[in-house]
């Protein structure tokens, strides 16, 4: 055996150290995507981002339907705030026509002047007999004392002249706070017949789709695995061991 050895080393045969570096190329991580696998993270990102998009629109369509199905007084404070469509344009540029308006609640002896405050309108005000049981978000001026009860006059801030009237604590229903510029329009268009259909109609139906499809998709690739698992014909299974001969 030494003699083969000495031999072999004679013609110039060696045996290549493990830690010597080798001249060849990195190749690729084989753990990178592919660039069909790409493909498949684009689509499968967008189809989440879709399906979000649609579940808020969803929700959203939803809560402002309940929202807006019953009156502001008995519609649920929800953190503490409560949401309110101005159709007005009394309060530009402060307040937009169209705005949503988080109202929340406020002791009336904490009120004070440039406050702006969320109330009944008053039954013997033109407003009111314009649109009976509507609500008014006005700009407080003044605080006044009636017969030892608080009042307040209020004004829009687009108005010339303040309100004719003066204002009730009972009548006071919160402080108008944060606004979200022309997002009542969303709502009101919930309350349409086509604003129904597209924004909760359709959203619900495409995501009973999606989850559909989903069913199907785990099912089949069940029953491939569940094919490829068997053992083809001429092919033998120990039992004991569960080996493939």
């Amino acid at each position: 055996m030494a003699e083969r050895i000495e031999k072999n080393k004679g013609k110039g045969e060696w045996e290549k150290p493990a830690n010597q570096p080798t001249n060849k190329l990195p190749t690729p991580d084989s753990r990178l995507p592919t660039k069909w696998g790409w493909s498949k993270m684009i689509k499968k990102f967008f189809k989440w981002v879709t399906a979000i998009i649609l579940a808020l629109l969803l929700l959203l369509a939803v809560f402002s339907v309940f929202m807006q199905s019953r009156p502001f007084e008995k519609t649920p404070w929800i953190k503490g705030y409560k949401p309110l469509v101005v159709l007005g344009g009394s309060m530009e540029p402060e307040i937009h026509v169209g705005s949503v308006v988080l109202v929340s609640p406020i002791e009336v002896a904490d009120i004070a002047v440039d406050d702006i405050i969320t109330f009944k309108t008053p039954q013997d005000s033109k407003v009111f007999e314009d649109h009976p049981g509507s609500l008014t978000t006005h700009r407080v001026v003044e605080v006044v004392d009636e017969g030892g009860a608080l009042g307040f006059k209020t004004k829009g801030d687009a108005n010339e002249d303040p309100d004719t009237w003066v204002v009730s604590a009972a009548d006071v229903l919160g402080e108008a706070g944060f606004s979200v510029p022309y997002a009542g329009y969303f709502v009101n268009f919930t309350k349409t017949r086509n604003g129904f259909l597209l924004l909760i109609i359709l959203p619900a139906v495409f995501i009973i789709i999606g989850e559909i499809r989903n069913i199907f998709k785990c099912v089949k690739e069940g029953t491939k695995k569940k094919e490829t698992s068997e053992p083809t014909d001429g092919e033998l299974v120990d039992e004991s061991t569960g080996d493939v001969s």
